[in-house]
């Protein structure tokens, strides 16, 4: 064909050239080279693995389309999440004031307080709130501690009244409590029947 194939020299170099004089170039240059006899004949053994193969790169491509499908509706479904949060004002309103929470220690359990206020008038109340949401548990938490007086978060001081600041632990534990309760109203925009 007019190509000049120039092999390296190698320890055993009937071998590699055999293999890649059948293998190799033909799969290169698109050729049709001749196989030996042995290579022709297929065994047993090697036909149970070529379907046992054939049948696993089948599996393989299906798996594959499954996968591809999973994470098309996996994208759908988050989109849909998004705009279905994004149209709730409370919501909105939740989400406002837990970044203000986030950036304000000083003033965090306030916007924590807050974010269940939203919750229960979105219901109308806090029994309603409640009922509606659950998370009780939580939500007393958050009222608990944001109410305290000696913290400051909720009411001013009546006089003689010592200030302390909230421990990290404290404030920690009202975040978590604080995702409990807004996740929990999150699931509410979805139960609609």
């Amino acid at each position: 064909m007019g190509r000049l194939i120039v092999l390296p020299k190698f320890q055993s170099n009937e071998d590699v050239i055999d293999t890649f004089m059948h293998r190799v170039v033909p799969q290169i240059y698109k050729i049709a080279a001749r196989d030996t006899l042995t290579n022709t004949f297929n065994s047993p053994a090697e036909t149970a693995a070529r379907k046992a193969l054939k049948n696993i790169l089948e599996a393989e491509q299906e798996l594959n389309k499954q996968q591809e499908a999973a994470r098309v509706a996996l994208a759908s479904a988050n989109r849909e999440k998004i705009n279905v949060i994004e149209a709730d004002e409370a919501a909105k309103q939740i989400q406002i004031y837990y970044d203000h929470a986030l950036r304000q220690d000083d003033a965090a359990l306030y916007y924590l307080y807050k974010i269940v206020e939203v919750i229960e008038n979105k219901f109308g109340g806090e029994a309603a709130g409640i009922s509606a949401v659950g998370e009780q548990v939580a939500r007393k938490a958050i009222k608990r501690l944001a109410n305290e007086s000696y913290r400051d978060a909720r009411h001013a001081p009546k006089a003689g009244d010592v200030i302390k600041k909230w421990t990290n632990t404290e404030l920690n534990r009202c975040f978590e409590d604080t995702k409990k309760v807004v996740l929990a109203y999150f699931s509410t925009l979805f139960n609609k029947t």
